[in-house]
């Protein structure tokens, strides 16, 4: 897989550095069941790579992935409602509005609205993450 160039957004989540959004090759979970990891649609980041299990327009109300970090992701301010981060692997360090904290195996990172995180793992590949996203409530 060739790493990305340049913005795009898909659904849920901003891909900083996508030339193309991922391969769509199913269709939107809207039932209960098992999600599969061979069912998920890969990416590819600078520093970072993972699997999209669920966006947060396939009906669940919230999306989820799994980051593998191999260097580090860059400073942003999280755009959802909420965004949680389950450290399922190794260990690491994430920086909240400016404050550095190191992560551990089984440590989970909440993150609300407009906060500035960034993240890095301690050695390549050495911290492994899952992501739960849960969008802004919408008017109706």
């Amino acid at each position: 897989v060739e790493a990305p160039k340049s913005p795009q957004s898909v659904g849920w989540y901003t891909f900083l550095m996508a030339e193309e959004p991922p391969k769509q090759d199913r269709a939107p979970r809207a039932h209960s069941g098992i999600i599969r990891i061979d069912e998920t649609d890969e990416f590819v980041r600078e520093g970072f790579t993972g699997h999209v299990y669920l966006k947060n327009d396939e009906g669940a109300g919230f999306g989820a992935l799994e980051v593998r970090v191999l260097d580090s992701h860059p400073e942003k301010v999280v755009p959802v409602e909420s965004r949680a981060y389950i450290v399922i692997e190794g260990s690491g360090e994430f920086t909240i509005d400016g404050v550095k904290q190191v992560v551990n195996k089984g440590d989970m990172v909440l993150l609300r609205k407009g906060t500035t995180y960034s993240y890095k793992g301690y050695g390549r590949g050495s911290m492994k993450l899952f992501e739960v996203n849960i969008p802004l409530a919408t008017e109706e």
